[in-house]
């Protein structure tokens, strides 16, 4: 009987799973959606822009001009935005696919990553002990006051190792871990 709740219980983290996969392809298209009704200004803030010449074959024309003939009175001002917005979502579909091929090199760059990080979190450990260190060792402050700082360095230490650990934060409470 134990055999089968565990069971149950693999089959809601898979379903879990799922409903997360889920949520993201519809984030993903609900932002492809934006892309294409919104369109993709032609310049930026300062007026700079650029200019994209290609060859293409004529099957290719006619592509863009079913999706014009498809495309909802006023999603796109003129032939201009609606390329722009193509090339956008086309650009966004290639960068999605490409990062969902995890190549060789992909768990060679995460290991080195989770290295790093460690690395980087016992150097954080080590400064912040001698701080405390140069803290107890202080002539000029009183008990309390040091007492009161190495309290409030300890809580910043926690936070922040949990913070390194989890690689989120708690947004509850705007990040202070309590």
């Amino acid at each position: 009987m134990k055999l089968k709740e565990t069971q149950k219980a693999s089959i809601d983290l898979v379903q879990e799973e799922l409903d997360s996969i889920k949520e993201a392809n519809e984030e993903f298209w609900h932002s492809i959606q934006e892309l294409i009704r919104y369109g993709v200004p032609g310049h930026d803030q300062k007026g700079h822009w650029a200019e994209i010449r290609m060859k293409v074959r004529p099957l290719q024309t006619d592509l863009i001009g079913a999706v014009k003939e498809k495309m909802p009175e006023g999603w796109f001002k003129n032939m201009a935005s609606l390329n722009r917005a193509i090339m956008a979502v086309g650009c966004k579909v290639v960068l999605r696919l490409m990062s969902m091929h995890k190549g060789e090199w992909h768990e060679i760059l995460d290991g080195l990553n989770k290295m790093a990080k460690k690395a980087r979190l016992e150097e954080f450990k080590n400064d912040m002990a001698i701080l405390r260190g140069n803290i107890i060792e202080c002539n000029k402050m009183a008990p309390e006051e040091k007492l009161r700082l190495v309290e409030q360095l300890g809580g910043m230490e926690k936070r922040f190792m949990e913070l390194g650990n989890s690689g989120k934060v708690d947004e509850g409470n705007n990040g202070k871990g309590e």
